[in-house]
């Protein structure tokens, strides 16, 4: 235990007590492994902190634990109607697009185009998707993401077909910045011949690239 010492009234660390006596001018005296100290707690202060345990027990306080990611229900105004955003998005992301004019720019351009050859508009907007029309409008290829767009859903370039034959509409399938430079040169092209029978030797990966 630590007490404190009359003379000085410097701490004094002692493992073990042999004796107390409470002195006759306050305080007590004490005696440990041989040696006597005046220290300034009454005897009952001392049989107190005897009575304790040696070894206090520690108190730990709780960290507290890291709030949860919580999915909330989000949407989007487009072309008039409201539309559901993937609620794992991350929350700054679709505030980030919904004030962005390029965004929506390019949301309503891949809205049309999927009405136009659909009949309906897409039901939900995609974490990924929002992603990668944000990285388009971030990095300025705003105008080139609508012309991609347009080649993807319109077009009879060889990929093109590919990928409207595969259902691949997702603005992320084309507009990625690993993507969109090599789709927007093949949208610039003169657009080339649907593949005809006799050309069926030709093999493409599952993304419409030549192999």
């Amino acid at each position: 235990m630590i007490l404190t010492l009359t003379s000085g009234k410097s701490p004094v660390y002692i493992r073990e007590l042999d004796v107390v006596k409470p002195h006759p001018s306050g305080g007590s005296t004490v005696w440990a492994a041989g040696d006597r100290f005046m220290v300034v707690e009454g005897f009952e202060t001392i049989m107190a902190m005897m009575a304790q345990p040696n070894t206090p027990t520690a108190t730990t306080t709780p960290t507290p634990a890291a709030p949860a990611r919580q999915n909330v229900s989000m949407t989007f105004m487009v072309l008039g109607n409201e539309v559901e955003v993937d609620p794992a998005a991350d929350q700054a992301l679709v505030h980030w697009v919904n004030r962005s004019h390029d965004c929506k720019k390019i949301i309503e351009h891949w809205f049309r185009l999927y009405h136009d050859r659909m009949g309906s508009y897409p039901s939900i907007i995609s974490a990924k998707n929002l992603g990668t029309i944000a990285g388009c409008a971030n990095r300025g290829d705003t105008d080139k993401a609508i012309k991609v767009l347009t080649w993807q859903y319109t077009s009879c370039h060889y990929r093109a077909k590919f990928l409207q034959g595969k259902g691949m509409f997702d603005p992320a399938v084309t507009l990625s910045a690993s993507r969109i430079n090599d789709n927007y040169s093949m949208s610039c092209q003169s657009e080339a011949p649907a593949l005809v029978p006799v050309a069926s030797n030709l093999r493409f990966d599952e993304e419409g690239n030549l192999l």
